[in-house]
């Protein structure tokens, strides 16, 4: 049983790393300012800097 876990959890390693690239590339690759889109189109620059 140890070893079908062991197994499991090294399989899930290489997919957790591929999405977080994924991730990591979709939010840098997309145009726009995530923090512009989280604040809302009426953000002063201030909120947005925060």
């Amino acid at each position: 049983m140890l070893q079908y876990i062991v197994k499991r959890l090294l399989g899930l390693l290489p997919t957790l790393l591929i999405v977080a690239g994924l991730v990591f590339m979709f939010v840098h690759l997309l145009p726009g300012d995530p923090a512009r889109l989280a604040a809302g189109p009426d953000a002063t620059p201030e909120t947005v800097a925060l």
